[in-house]
């Protein structure tokens, strides 16, 4: 009898264990969050909100192992090794003294900045607040006054420029080609070193504006040595990204802010290698 017993419960066990696989039951655990990147969401960043500017690029550091905060519900105030990331994304607004402060504070620390600047076009002096932010780090990074176009290497439209011109590095590694949905140029001095170029076929526009200083907007181009930059990098043409290692920390900047967003019906994330371009920024 009790051997009857314990065979019908056996049966039902393996009942139960059958049931669990074939109903879709995940028993895997849930990808484990080992660190958090905080997202700039305070600074008149974007002209949506950031979650639905960039609900791929979420879900991609969601998939990797991070959690995700937004500024508005936490602060700017990033400590190591609770984040891992920060990134900012054409904020208008000028950062705080203390705001800036506690990036600086982040980046030497070991933390990681992500910085994305726009084209000129539509909106002027789009970058002085992260030029600003770029200037008190220390990273040696000013996003220039103007929009790159390339009417040979274009995507779709020549304000949409492709280009498979890299520097060897970490964020590079594996990429065939890259496609800017609107980008600035860099220009760069100190410790910043380009990974991204344009290709040759492409230049820079500057829409004149009152009081804009337009010789600065060319200067990645034609080589004019902008106010305030003791040495451009002009060797190899238009530097679409860059990087800069501060301290323990790391800073990468990128002239477009569309590269990694999916709004709308434009998933410029996903066109050519720009998904994992953004993977390797993560990963470096």
């Amino acid at each position: 009898m009790k051997s009857l017993i314990w065979k019908l419960g056996l049966f039902f066990l393996v009942l139960l264990f059958g049931a669990g696989q074939l109903g879709g039951c995940s028993c895997s655990p849930p990808t484990e969050v080992t660190s958090l990147v905080l997202i700039d969401d305070t600074h008149q960043n974007i002209d949506t909100s950031i979650a639905n500017y960039y609900p791929a690029l979420i879900s991609t550091l969601r998939g990797m192992g991070y959690g995700v905060k937004f500024v508005s519900e936490v602060g700017l105030a990033p400590s190591v090794p609770t984040y891992s990331i920060v990134i900012l994304a054409a904020p208008l607004q000028p950062y705080s003294n203390s705001d800036i402060q506690a990036l600086s504070n982040f980046v030497n620390s070991g933390g990681k900045l992500i910085m994305m600047g726009e084209s000129d076009f539509p909106i002027a002096h789009v970058n002085d607040v992260l030029n600003n932010l770029s200037s008190e780090l220390g990273a040696g990074i000013t996003f220039d006054t103007n929009t790159i176009y390339d009417d040979e290497n274009t995507y779709e439209t020549p304000g949409w420029i492709e280009t498979s011109r890299f520097v060897t590095h970490p964020t590079t590694n594996g990429l065939s080609s890259l496609v800017y949905f609107g980008t600035c140029s860099l220009s760069l001095q100190g410790p910043a070193t380009p990974i991204v170029y344009a290709e040759d076929s492409a230049h820079p526009e500057v829409f004149p504006r009152e009081g804009l200083n337009t010789s600065k907007g060319n200067s990645v181009s034609i080589g004019i040595e902008a106010s305030e930059t003791k040495t451009i990098i002009v060797d190899g043409g238009i530097i679409l990204s860059a990087v800069a290692n501060i301290g323990n920390g790391k800073v990468i900047a990128i002239g477009d802010t569309n590269i990694f967003s999916d709004v709308g019906d434009h998933d410029y994330i996903y066109v050519r290698d720009n998904l994992k371009f953004f993977k390797n920024i993560v990963n470096w």
